[in-house]
This record gives C-alpha cells, structure tokens and sequence, in this order.
C-alpha cells in the first residue's frame, strides 16, 4: 500500500506499532477502531493478518472487551470457511489480536468491480459459507454482521467468513447497545433491528440470504437513502421478486430468496444447514423445498409501505 501524499509535497511515512514477537510489514486496511497490518509471526515464521486498535479505541473497556470476545469466539471455531484466530494481547502500541491471512478481496470489491454473479457462481460461493455459519450455530456463536464486506474471497475464488467484533455466544451475557450490536441495516434482519440482543441462527439465515440477493441481483433486497429509510424496508415492507431485479434469477432461487428473507422467523429456513440443502438442489436441478403458499406476498400482492417515520420510531426503541 502507498503512503498518500501530504499537503506541500512529501509522502507521509506510516509509523508502525511494535507489537512483540511480531514483524509488521505494512498496512492490510483500516477501520474505525482499527488498523490491520501485514506482519511475520517471528516464532513460527507465520504471515498473519495483525489487528491492532487505535490508542483512543484502547482507552475504552468496551472496545478492548469486545476485541478479546472476538478472539475468543474466533478460537472456538475450526472451519476452513471461517477465518481463525491466534492470539491476542496487550502492548504499549494497544490492544491485538493475529489472525489468519487471507490473500484476496472483499465480496463487496468484487460485486462492486465485476457486476451480478450468475446463479452457479454464487451457489458455489455461498454453499460454503452456510455450511460455516451451520458450524458456528452448533458451537453456539451467532455471527450477527453476515455481509459481503465481511466475505474474504481467496486467489482461487474461495469465500472466507471474517470478523466475528459483533458474534455473541451462549455463554456471555447479552449485548444491547445500539451500534455494537446492530450490524449493517441493508443485511440486518428485522429481529436483529428491533432487538440485536434477542436472536438466533435464523437471524444469520437472513443476512447470508441478504448477501447472496445482492450478489445475484446487484443490491441488497432492501436499499435506501439513509439507514432509516432502510430500516423502514427492512421492518415493514414487503420483498420485490428478485426475477424483476435481475433477469438471470431462476424461479427456484428466487423461492429460496423469499423464504430465506421473511420478515418472521418462523417462515425462513431453520438452520443455515436447511438453507444450504435447497442451495444444493438448486445446484442438481431440482426445485427447492419451499412452499409457495407459506411464503410471505411479494411487493405489489396486497402490502403498502411504511412511512419513513415508523424506522425512526424503532430506532429510538432499540437504542433505550
């Protein structure tokens, strides 16, 4: 990655943290909280990916905490689909965490460079990406920030589910702030906005299903101006046929986009394993175990859209 240049001339020289036992190379990316290098595990000769929080961002018990859940959530998964963690610690640079390296781009790049993908490809891409989040589920972590921003595509094509900052498990007390807890309101389900601490793998259904509508068709099954507005689709409006977003949706998958992005939980897939099974028919073929009849009406069938306001309301409700 190149320094940018600074005002007056000369490029501004990225002055890397030391962090113990590790080797950094340069930068991988940023974020809000966050930066995340490039660095040489010196004890094993291991490339990994290094987070390493901003000083202001280390000053926060929530952030450090919510860093350290991270690492351990991610240490309790083993699935080559789910990026893993090694280690976490603190140095006088800030709170870390290693992490494994993953060479390629965000599904978000992707879509954004290359277009729609075409059924096959996204069955392929997304098949696995159930079978981790199933495996996630059974070790009782939800993931809770499903996006194609949090989708890590290989060299060879190959997804790789990462960050985990938001998953809540089992076994930890429940979550509630807003921002924290929240996800992105274009692939958050409607549960997941009205309560991010009250929910369960079927939210993580919604959002890979979210994921994979913007993959086949271009966009998010729900977009909008500001995350009101959207938020406003997510909870009240009903879904558009992704055949008329997209003409090289199937009948099939656009069955399967339905179910998986009911508003009720009880009308999706149960599991991400049930979600991947139709996914496979789909692959051989076959129509997909959805019921026409139990699915909720499409946009035009009989639903009129919620004022703006009715988000703002919601959002008011989950943040006390």
């Amino acid at each position: 990655m190149q320094d940018r240049p600074e005002p007056g001339g000369g490029a501004r020289r990225e002055v890397l943290p030391r962090i113990s036992g590790y080797l950094i190379e340069g930068v991988l990316g940023r974020g809000g909280s966050s930066v995340v290098y490039r660095a040489r595990q010196r004890s094993v000769d291991r490339l990994v990916a290094l987070k390493v929080l901003h000083p202001e961002a280390t000053r926060r018990q929530s952030t450090v905490k919510r860093l350290r859940r991270e690492a351990r959530l991610m240490a309790m998964l083993d699935h080559p689909n789910i990026v893993s963690a090694f280690d976490v610690g603190e140095s006088p640079d800030g709170w870390w965490m290693a992490m494994e390296l993953i060479e390629g781009q965000p599904l978000s790049e992707r879509l954004r460079r290359g277009g729609p993908m075409g059924e096959a490809e996204a069955i392929a891409l997304f098949l696995p990406l159930a079978d981790a989040l199933q495996h996630a589920h059974e070790a009782g972590v939800i993931h809770r920030d499903v996006k194609p921003a949090n989708v890590i595509l290989t060299a060879a094509g190959e997804p790789r589910l990462v960050d985990l900052g938001l998953a809540r498990s089992e076994d930890e007390p429940q979550l509630t702030r807003l921002g924290a807890t929240m996800g992105t309101p274009h692939y958050v389900s409607p549960e997941q906005a009205r309560n991010p601490a009250d929910v369960d793998a079927r939210s993580d259904v919604y959002s890979l299903a979210a994921t994979m509508h913007d993959a086949l068709c271009g966009a998010p099954p729900f977009p909008g101006e500001s995350p009101a507005e959207v938020l406003a689709s997510v909870l009240h409006d009903p879904l558009s046929d992704p055949r008329e977003a997209h003409a090289g949706v199937s009948r099939g998958m656009s069955l399967v986009l339905r179910k998986a992005l009911s508003k009720d939980p009880a009308r999706r897939h149960a599991s991400a394993r049930e979600l991947g099974m139709d996914l496979k028919l789909l692959m051989k073929g076959k129509r997909p175990r959805v019921h026409v009849a139990k699915l909720e009406p499409l946009e035009g069938q009989g639903r009129s859209k919620a004022p703006l306001w009715v988000a703002a309301i919601a959002l008011v409700v989950t943040a006390g």
